[in-house]
């Protein structure tokens, strides 16, 4: 076979691993964000609600 054939094979495939590497890489970071933004703010309502209570009580 020719090395234009073996070029395109070796294209194909390197961009089928390169797409499965950066679904890999982002879509856990994609979960960790959205997990790490709902414990933040769970984390931050009852302090920012503490904290305008205690400015309003003054």
């Amino acid at each position: 076979m020719s090395w234009g054939y073996w070029g395109i094979v070796a294209g194909l495939l390197t961009m089928v691993g390169l797409f499965f590497v950066c679904m890999a890489i982002l879509y856990p970071a994609e979960k960790e964000s959205s997990r790490l933004s709902s414990d933040l703010s769970q984390s931050t309502e009852p302090a920012t609600q503490g904290h305008i209570r205690s400015r309003h009580a003054a």
